[in-house]
């Protein structure tokens, strides 16, 4: 498949679009590209990037397993220095941006790869390739965490009966709350609950982390860790030991390599506490259409992958077919299908029917939700990272000190507002407000 080469504002700009005899001179010269992710996918994608393209790959990997997400962002900025295109996490978008480290898609560019490869499923276009209502990312995946099981299991329409259903499993239970996750199953539990002013008030930016219905949800989820045996799981953990019949019940992401994984039972998350929360504010999604608001708004991983364009690029051409064949270009399915992270966020599938997952109930669930229009923000801010690892950390202490929830989240509200004072709130309201799909 041949990905289009348009031009592309911010990135040599200065110079006119190279012609095919340009491309074909600089064969020798290395894409630069810097990759925030786990070491597999990076050789993956090197390995299969040679099989298609004459370019060399120059990657610098940043291992996002082994560094904090705080410690991640002022490395990425040092590294878009020197990168004509970056995989990054989403909830970096705000400081690559604030720094003037990625430049924006032009509209005739995104248009050739919906013409291409077909069209962005809402949620990931709404939530992970918009910022400061401008294309600046594409997404390149969006690992989903759903209600697994490998037996029949009541509903679960709240975190309510989920806690019910957990406790007839004899421990045999877990949601992920391993570092790094223990903040976005959280998040996850109380995006249900909440219909106005999530995470900080419009006005003020005071941080609401610490107010009763966010207390509420957290009382809810220490209630249900205390039933599970294995507390300290990852997504994929979680998935694996359902499937291998360790776990009967649970959050997680299904392996599709783990013998097992295709005949879990996919269900939807909770949503909400038990409360019936229909009005979802506007000013904290990011679809201001609410189309879904009847099913309550979905929760992208602040990890999820994004392809951007640095503003240092120098080889426009190859940086796009670059970015559109991780996408869904030729051969792309040998990484996804090795891959967590990466994978299908278009809805019209051209060459893609070799992905393993394609047809299993996973697939079908995790299309169905990104399906949704209505789109919550994790802490994508500047210092996000540092934001969501002030939270991570203090509900993994909480979980493992059976600790208060009231007092657990005043001192996440106390340090949040204690960065944002560092950052300035002014800056950080902007940031905010970007975020949700404004300009300014």
């Amino acid at each position: 498949m041949t990905i289009p080469t348009i031009g592309l504002s911010g990135c040599d700009r200065q110079t006119p679009e190279p012609t095919t005899a340009s491309v074909s001179s600089r064969r020798d010269v290395p894409l630069r590209v810097a990759f925030v992710g786990r070491q597999r996918d990076s050789e993956s994608i090197q390995r299969n990037w040679a099989s298609v393209a004459s370019v060399e790959l120059d990657m610098n990997h940043l291992d996002s397993e082994a560094a904090a997400l705080g410690a991640l962002t002022p490395q990425v900025i040092a590294a878009a220095e020197t990168s004509d295109a970056m995989i990054v996490p989403m909830v970096l978008i705000a400081d690559l941006y604030a720094s003037r480290s990625i430049t924006e898609l032009t509209e005739a560019w995104t248009e050739s790869l919906q013409a291409s490869l077909g069209s962005l499923w809402p949620a990931v276009r709404n939530g992970a390739a918009t910022y400061a209502a401008e294309r600046h990312a594409v997404p390149l995946g969006c690992p989903l965490a759903a209600v697994l099981t490998e037996a029949e299991s009541p509903d679960m329409p709240d975190w309510s009966a989920y806690d019910a259903a957990v406790a007839d499993q004899n421990g045999k239970a877990a949601e992920p709350l391993a570092e790094g996750y223990c903040a976005e199953s959280f998040l996850r539990r109380v995006s249900g609950d909440v219909d106005r002013n999530w995470l900080f008030d419009r006005d003020s930016f005071q941080p609401m982390i610490d107010q009763p219905v966010y207390v509420k949800a957290l009382e809810l989820m220490l209630k249900t860790a205390s039933r599970y045996r294995s507390p300290d799981l990852s997504t994929l953990e979680v998935g694996r030991k359902i499937a291998a019949g360790e776990l009967t019940l649970g959050i997680g992401i299904p392996d599709s390599e783990a013998t097992g994984a295709a005949s879990l039972d996919v269900r939807d998350l909770p949503r909400g506490s038990g409360a019936d929360v229909t009005d979802v504010d506007a000013e904290s999604t990011t679809d201001p259409s609410l189309r879904s608001a009847s099913v309550g708004p979905l929760l992208l991983p602040p990890m999820t992958l994004v392809g951007v364009l640095g503003s240092a690029c120098r080889q426009t051409a190859t940086a796009q077919r670059f970015l559109g064949w991780l996408s869904g270009g030729e051969g792309i399915t040998a990484v996804w299908n090795g891959s967590i992270d990466l994978g299908q966020t278009r809805t019209t599938p051209t060459d893609l029917f070799g992905v393993q997952e394609q047809g299993s109930p996973y697939a079908q669930w995790r299309r169905d939700q990104l399906s949704r229009t209505t789109v919550r923000p994790t802490t994508q801010l500047l210092q996000g990272g540092s934001y969501y690892e002030i939270l991570d950390d203090a509900l993994r202490s909480c979980l493992s000190s059976d600790g208060d929830a009231e007092a657990c989240l005043s001192r996440v509200a106390d340090r949040w507002q204690r960065l944002t004072e560092s950052i300035g709130i002014e800056k950080q309201q902007r940031a905010w407000r970007r975020t949700l799909g404004r300009s300014v």
